[in-house]
């Protein structure tokens, strides 16, 4: 595990192959199932706003999952702050599976109903397209001939990457140009 700064937060990476795995099995059985594109962008089939997402969030591989995510990661994230970690004020979290194929893409988008969001990518192929976060500050850049600020920080999809950060940061996906691979689990806790 480790934490890498993205303007004015930090995203935290581990990698979790046991858990992610599991996951796959299950991302397989309820993406077959579902009927709902993510976010209603075509080709990216989801159980999110699915009939099936109040079943998937009472599988108890999933429960496990997100109760590890805050066990291990959120109460870290907190202490590392110097923030008092209770659990007791956190809303419930909940989790979603998608499979990203040829043609689909997620818009630039924070997530609101939470305080933190993540990702486990449970299956990623070759040259998918990487999650981008964009700096959300709204200040002038700071440019030389030889320096120029980031505005974006791409993040290369890896097999049982799994990455946390702040429910506030703007994110994307591009869209997907090939028919490989991009199944993941994403939560919002």
């Amino acid at each position: 595990m480790f934490f890498q700064s993205f303007f004015p937060t930090v995203v935290l990476f581990d990698k979790v192959p046991e858990i992610s795995n599991k996951l796959l099995d299950l991302c397989n059985s309820y993406i077959d199932k579902t009927n709902t594109n993510l976010l209603g962008q075509a080709n990216f089939p989801s159980t999110l706003y699915d009939q099936l997402s109040v079943e998937v969030n009472k599988e108890s591989l999933v429960i496990e999952t997100l109760e590890y995510i805050h066990s291990n990661y959120i109460k870290k994230i907190l202490m590392d702050r110097g923030v008092f970690y209770d659990r007791s004020k956190f809303g419930n979290p909940y989790g979603f599976f998608s499979d990203m194929k040829k043609g689909a893409q997620l818009r630039k988008h924070s997530h609101q109903d939470c305080q933190f969001s993540g990702i486990i990518y449970l299956e990623v192929g070759d040259e998918v397209p990487e999650l981008i976060f964009h700096d959300p500050r709204f200040y002038p850049k700071f440019q030389t001939s030889d320096f120029k600020t980031n505005d974006i920080i791409p993040v290369k999809p890896e097999n049982h990457l799994l990455l946390i950060w702040d429910h506030w940061l703007d994110h994307e996906v591009r869209e997907k140009t090939n028919d490989q691979p991009r199944k993941a689990f994403s939560f919002n806790i």
